[in-house]
């Protein structure tokens, strides 16, 4: 009996051996284990960022090509509607306020030269009198 009970307690202590190294290498799993997921977090946080400037940077890049498509057709817009008012006015006439306007801008002058398109040369002689009259 007393051989069966020394190695009773030889067997108690290689099972407190056993369950102590069993708790050890749980320990040791568990903190690997969060290591691990602390890790693969800081990499998705890592890779989610790349993501998200690259889809910021595609973003701005058709946010500029829109914008720039768009000042383009408002440029035709533009253009297209300042043709047409012009289209409406007497060139004799916007010449006559042009001619008033650069008048006013070198008055102090003796003498200005105006040259005007070879078509309206007759008209804007009639008219350009009556513009002469308001500087003396």
């Amino acid at each position: 009996k007393a051989k069966d009970y020394v190695s009773y307690l030889d067997s108690q202590h290689l099972v407190e051996a056993a369950n102590s190294k069993a708790d050890s290498i749980i320990a040791k799993a568990q903190q690997a284990y969060e290591t691990e997921k602390q890790r693969g977090y800081q990499d998705g946080l890592e890779q989610a960022k790349i993501e998200n400037a690259q889809a910021m940077v595609a973003t701005l890049a058709r946010c500029n090509e829109y914008y720039l498509q768009v000042e383009h057709k408002m440029t035709n817009v533009v253009l297209d509607a300042v043709r047409k008012i012009i289209d409406t006015f007497d060139d004799v006439d916007t010449t006559i306020s042009v001619v008033r306007e650069a008048l006013q801008l070198v008055s102090n002058q003796k003498q200005v030269i105006l040259h005007v398109h070879p078509e309206q040369v007759v008209d804007v002689r009639e008219k350009v009198a009556g513009v002469l009259s308001d500087f003396p």
